[in-house]
């Protein structure tokens, strides 16, 4: 007989399932990221680790949205800032 619970019983499987997934989003957006510009600079892979849920949302669309992505492109979308 199985055992079968749900992740609101138990909250630290809720907090490590959404640390997971965490972890999964920045791996896939880095990859597409790198398939659209090519190598990832090391403070867009940072700026991506460091982003929110809603971020991630806004991003994966506005990458996956764009016609012929420029790195100018990119760190717009990013919100960083060039010197």
């Amino acid at each position: 007989m199985a055992v079968q619970f749900t992740l609101e019983e138990y909250p630290l499987y809720d907090e490590a399932f959404a640390k997971g997934m965490a972890k999964g989003d920045v791996k896939r957006l880095l990859r597409l990221i790198e398939r659209r510009v090519g190598t990832v600079p090391d403070n867009v892979a940072e700026r991506v680790r460091n982003g929110s849920a809603e971020d991630f949302d806004r991003w994966f669309d506005a990458i996956g949205d764009s016609g012929n992505l420029t790195a100018a492109e990119l760190d717009s979308i990013l919100d960083l800032r060039t010197n």
